[in-house]
């Protein structure tokens, strides 16, 4: 069965081997609070740095922040929306004769 991280076991294991959020950001040379911001919302520099430190992969400790993509996404989406205006045109443009 896989470990359950929450943001409080993260820490404590991390306090466990003799560290703690701020030292792992300055050992990495980052500012101090790169970890701590990591904790509490997506900030990926930060998160690899925690676990890399705890030798897991990132989407072991935050798998939501990880979730893989759908599939059978709509690839033209994106081409669709960005259309000439002109294309898109359902009305008739004729002159009337």
């Amino acid at each position: 069965m896989p470990r359950v991280w929450d943001r409080h076991a993260i820490a404590a294991e991390i306090r466990r081997r003799g560290s703690n959020l701020t030292q792992l950001a300055r050992d990495a040379g980052e500012p101090d609070c790169t970890c701590r911001q990591a904790m509490s919302r997506c900030y990926r520099k930060g998160e690899w740095i925690i676990a890399n430190f705890l030798g897991v992969h990132p989407s072991e400790l935050w798998p939501e922040r990880y979730a893989k993509a759908p599939t059978g996404r709509d690839t033209n989406a994106k081409r669709d929306k960005h259309q000439s205006q002109n294309e898109r045109s359902t009305t008739d443009t004729r002159c009337a004769a």
